[in-house]
């Protein structure tokens, strides 16, 4: 299958997160088709370690000529490099790659997943890439906002919902928790408009402008997180934590603080030692007998023993 050069827009050069593979990604316009299938993307894995030898079938001459020294007769080295050196040359074309964004793995890789499949995003210079089923290229310019929120549920990991100018909305799920600060504060300095709501609903997102100081809300959240505030956790407005969210749910669902629960006071209500109790019941016994003598009733009523009864539930213990 050929691939017109021209139909070549951008490409690629993205390590894989374990840092043993790489991804070259070769992004088409027009499509290739396959049957009724189009491809706007190319994805290629290498093994960093692969090495390769080639010799071109040019002549120093054309080399020069055609690709303007751009490329040498004898190549060696690791094949990723050798592959992009070979498509930059070929389709004059620059190559993208990763840029100041770290991730919490120590690579610019951020496992996540879009849809059913499972692979990883990458916040590039200029736009979002994901890698790999389907590729999914978003320019910066082209976003109208991030919307952080948390994943089903969970206080382990988040999801981005990012929304585009043409109304378009990609949401990428099950991303750990601890590359929550780094993406964020990376978006925030490529000056994208970043939301963060408790449930994902694309339906209810207010994607208007706000002027809420998000760093200053995420200090103030971590700050109040051992406060025992039982404040919902799916405000649309409030920044979204997961640290925090997660000491607040853990409260929540496994309350061991006994004077939370109250259930000491209610079995002890009422009750008291057998030495009370029986001074209790001769005292009573004692007026009831008086109060016979004087009604010269030989019983006592049966509203009067339900009476002493209560009386005995609410004696202070």
């Amino acid at each position: 299958m050929g691939i017109p050069t021209g139909t070549v827009m951008r490409l690629f050069l993205l390590p894989h997160k374990d840092q043993r593979q790489m991804f070259f990604c070769v992004n088409l316009d027009p499509p290739i088709k396959q049957g009724q299938t189009r491809y706007h993307y190319l994805v290629f894995s290498f093994m960093q370690e692969d090495e390769t030898d080639l010799e071109l079938p040019f002549t120093e001459e054309e080399l020069k000529e055609k690709y303007e020294g751009k490329l040498e007769k004898e190549m060696k080295g690791p094949t990723f490099e050798i592959v992009s050196k070979l498509m930059k040359a070929m389709v004059n074309r620059k190559i993208t790659v990763p840029g100041a964004f770290m991730g919490h793995s120590g690579t610019p890789a951020i496992s996540c997943s879009y849809k059913a499949a499972s692979g990883f995003i990458y916040p590039l210079e200029r736009g979002f890439m994901f890698v790999y089923k389907p590729p999914i290229f978003v320019k910066f310019d082209d976003v109208q906002a991030v919307n952080f929120a948390r994943s089903g549920g969970s206080n382990r990991s988040f999801d981005i919902e990012i929304k585009t100018r043409g109304e378009s909305i990609y949401t990428f799920s099950s991303i750990e928790k601890d590359e929550y600060s780094r993406l964020y504060e990376f978006l925030k300095s490529k000056k994208i408009t970043v939301k963060s709501t408790g449930k994902m609903d694309a339906s209810k997102l207010d994607l208007s402008s706000d002027n809420i100081d998000h760093y200053a809300e995420t200090v103030k959240a971590d700050a109040e997180s051992s406060d025992g505030s039982n404040n919902s956790m799916s405000s649309d407005d409030e920044d979204f934590n997961p640290d925090t969210l997660e000491a607040k749910d853990a409260k929540e669902e496994y309350d061991s603080d006994p004077s939370d629960t109250g259930s000491e006071t209610d079995e002890g209500s009422g009750s008291g030692s057998e030495g009370e109790k029986s001074k209790r019941r001769k005292e009573k016994a004692d007026k009831k007998a008086a109060k016979a003598a004087r009604k010269k009733s030989s019983a006592p009523s049966e509203r009067r023993s339900k009476t002493q009864e209560e009386d005995e539930a609410s004696w202070p213990t």
